[in-house]
C-alpha cells in the first residue's frame, strides 16, 4: 500500500496541537520528598520550578443527611510543576500530584516528534516508583489532540478517508452544524484501549466559512490492563509507551487521513 511509506520518522503533522502523558496511582505519601528526588530528573529540562495551591468549594445543601443548613467545606490541593521546558521549543509543564504526575505539550511548528517527552516521562515514572515502592499504578496514557481547518466541504473530503459530515443531500433542508463520532477500541496485540473521538464542525460565518475537523485519541491501560514487568525499569516503561501506545496512535492517524493530505507533512 501506498500509505506504507509513512513512518514516525518521516511525517512531522503540523495539525497536532496537544500532547498529554499520564499516569495516575495511588500510594504516594511524602510529595515534598519525592519531588526532591524528580528534581535531579528534571535537570537542564525545565528552567523553574513552583508549588501551585488549587482550592475547591464543597457546597453541602440541607437534606435528609444534613440538618444543619448550608455547609461548605475548603478543599486545598498542592501540585508541583516544572516549567519553561528545555525540550524543543514547544511549550511544556510537567506536574505532579499526590495521585497523579502528567507531561502536558503545546505543540508549536517547529515540535519534532514525543520520543524526548517519552523518555522524560519514563524517567519520571521510574524515579517515582524506587522514591517510594508502596505505590499502586492505577492507569496510564497517552494523548494527541490534531485540529486541521479546511475552506470547503470538498477540501475536507480529500483530506478524510471516512467522512462523517456529508451524510445529507447538499439540496436538503438540513445545515449540519456539527457531528460527533466516537469509538473505543481494545487492541489486543498492545493491551491497550484507545477512545478516539472525531469532531467535524462548520466555523466562522457564511462570508468566511470553514470546516473544522478535530482527531482526538486517547491510549491508556487501567490497572486490569498494566503489566508490572513494563515498569520494571525506565527502558520497560519507556517502550511500553513507545511500543504499545504512540506507534499505534500513529497508525490510527495514518488510518484517519488521505495519502494525499498526509504528503504535505511528509519528508523522504
Amino acid at each position: 500500500m501506498a500509505k506504507e511509506k509513512f513512518k514516525r520518522s518521516n511525517v512531522k503533522s503540523s495539525i497536532l496541537k496537544k500532547v498529554i502523558i499520564r499516569i495516575d496511582f495511588m500510594g504516594l505519601t511524602d510529595i515534598v520528598g519525592c519531588v526532591d528526588s524528580l528534581k535531579k530528573v528534571m535537570h537542564g529540562k525545565f528552567n523553574t520550578f513552583k508549588p501551585i495551591s488549587n482550592k475547591n468549594y464543597n457546597v453541602e445543601l440541607p437534606g435528609v443527611n444534613n440538618k444543619k443548613g448550608v455547609n461548605v467545606n475548603l478543599e486545598e490541593r498542592t501540585f508541583y510543576q516544572f516549567s519553561d521546558s528545555q525540550i524543543g521549543t514547544s511549550k511544556a509543564n510537567f506536574v505532579l500530584g499526590t495521585d497523579f504526575a502528567i507531561i502536558d505539550v503545546s505543540c508549536d511548528s517547529h515540535y519534532e516528534g514525543c520520543d524526548e517527552y517519552i523518555k522524560l516521562m519514563a524517567e519520571s515514572i521510574d524515579c517515582i516508583l524506587k522514591f517510594d515502592t508502596f505505590i499502586s499504578i492505577q492507569r496510564i496514557g497517552l494523548r494527541k489532540f490534531d485540529v486541521a481547518e479546511f475552506e470547503s466541504e470538498e477540501e475536507m473530503e480529500k483530506a478524510i478517508e471516512c467522512s462523517i459530515w456529508n451524510n445529507y443531500k447538499r439540496d436538503s433542508a438540513y445545515v449540519p452544524l456539527k457531528k460527533t463520532y466516537l469509538d473505543l477500541l481494545y487492541q489486543k496485540d498492545v493491551s491497550t484501549v484507545f477512545r478516539i473521538q472525531r469532531i467535524i464542525q462548520m466555523i466562522g460565518n457564511d462570508d468566511q466559512k470553514k470546516y473544522q475537523y478535530s482527531f482526538d485519541i486517547d491510549s491508556y491501560k487501567n490497572e486490569s490492563l498494566i503489566n508490572k514487568d513494563d515498569f520494571a525499569s525506565e527502558k520497560s516503561i519507556k517502550n511500553m509507551i513507545s511500543k504499545q501506545m504512540n506507534e499505534p496512535v500513529f497508525n490510527y492517524f495514518i488510518d484517519t487521513f488521505t495519502e494525499q493530505y498526509i504528503d504535505n507533512f511528509y519528508n523522504e
